[in-house]
Parts: C-alpha cells; structure tokens; sequence
C-alpha cells in the first residue's frame, strides 16, 4: 500500500510541472491532496501521458505499476567528500525555499556541480553548478539535502 501511495503522489508531481506548469517547488502539498482523491484510472493515464517517467521532479524514484523501483547510485553531497566533479541525482523537496534557492543557483537534477572545500572549520562545500558561474557556498542542511552520483565525464 506505501507504494502504491508513493507511485501516486510522485506520478501527481510529474503532472503537475510538466503538464500544468508547477513549479517545483509547488507541487508537494499539492499532490498530498491529490493523491488521496484520484482513482487508480486517473494515476494510470496520467503514467501513460507522461510516457511511464522513472522520476519526479525532485529525482525521486517513481514506482513501475509492477511495484518495481529503480533506485539511483547516489549519496547525500555531505558524504562524498570535499572535492570533485558530481551530477545531481535527486534533491530533498522537503522544504520548497531551498528548492526556490537552489534553482536560483542553477542547482536542478541532471545538473554537474564542481565541489571544493569551503573554509575550515566552516563545514560548508563550495559549489557551482556546471563550469561556468561563481560559487556558492553550502551548509550541512543543503548538502544534506541533495544527492548525488561521481560525474562520468
């Protein structure tokens, strides 16, 4: 049944950025709503118009109708390490004002962060997103926050 639950509210998500324009930011507690009110007829179509996704808008796995869940090889940023080149697997969409910040930085799933050290004793990361840009620096609730995979380039 949690997965069931699950699959519904990440397919309402998808819906909602990518056929009524949400942000996504937005489209949480919406679909906390949602999800409780459409049929399984309504998830199946909305799964079919999104041509079956894998993941919502924040990265997170979306259950097959099989109850399959294909879970990306990612870690919390905090855990990777100070340095290094990693693409951002799935963000944490608990708290809507950092993902409005982290948009505003170009950090998004599918993005490439260049990581470096911030200060010492700061237990902050530096990051950009892609090569281009200038840094900013990151505390422990956002690295929490985003999970990512070593960059294969």
């Amino acid at each position: 049944y949690a997965l069931v639950m699950v699959r519904r509210h990440r397919l309402i998500e998808t819906f909602l950025v990518e056929t009524l324009g949400y942000r996504w930011d937005e489209v949480h507690e919406e679909a906390e709503q949602l999800e409780h009110a459409v049929s399984d007829l309504m998830v199946e179509r909305i799964d079919d118009v999104l041509g079956r996704p894998r993941r919502d808008p924040h990265g997170d796995p979306i259950p097959a109708a099989d109850g399959t869940v294909t879970v990306p090889d990612a870690r919390r940023l905090t855990d990777v390490g100070a340095e290094g080149r990693f693409v951002v697997e799935r963000i944490s969409d608990t708290d809507p004002a950092m993902l409005q910040f982290f948009e505003s930085q170009g950090i998004g799933v599918g993005a490439t962060l260049v990581v470096a050290a911030g200060a010492p004793f700061s237990d902050a990361l530096e990051v950009r997103s892609g090569e281009v840009g200038s840094p900013t620096l990151l505390g422990r609730s956002a690295t929490d926050a985003l999970y990512v995979s070593a960059d294969p380039t």
